[in-house]
């Protein structure tokens, strides 16, 4: 009895550590510990008119390249030395995979979001 304790608390220890991880894909990258209710009073239900503007990042491709880009650029011994990028560029080869952008309108749309309301930011993310 005195040997299986460790191996108890060894076996609820890992048991809890694989019940946190998550199950989807999905990225948590910000969380408060407190809710809005601290804070914020119910006043009224907002119109169903109310716009209320959304912002989805979503992943960029190529960050991975960034810095051989800027090195390419402002390596004297480079044939690219000096020819900086425009924005339209810096947008075009970080913004997201066209698939993903689709998908994420798709996935609004299906939950109702007109389509007419839906438009893509200077660096082609939703």
């Amino acid at each position: 009895m005195v040997h299986l304790l460790p191996l108890s608390t060894a076996l609820l220890t890992l048991a809890s550590t694989i019940s946190a991880i998550p199950t989807s894909n999905h990225i948590l990258h910000e969380k408060r510990n407190e809710g809005p209710q601290s804070v914020w009073k119910k006043h009224s239900r907002a119109a169903g008119t109310e716009i209320l503007p959304v912002r989805i990042g979503l992943k960029q491709r190529n960050l991975e390249h960034a810095e051989r880009f800027i090195h390419d650029i402002s390596d004297p011994s480079s044939p690219n030395f000096g020819k900086h990028w425009s924005s339209e560029k810096v947008a075009n080869v970080f913004a997201p995979a066209k698939e993903t952008g689709d998908a994420v309108v798709e996935w609004l749309v299906n939950a109702g979001v007109d389509v007419r309301r839906i438009a893509l930011s200077k660096g082609k993310s939703v």
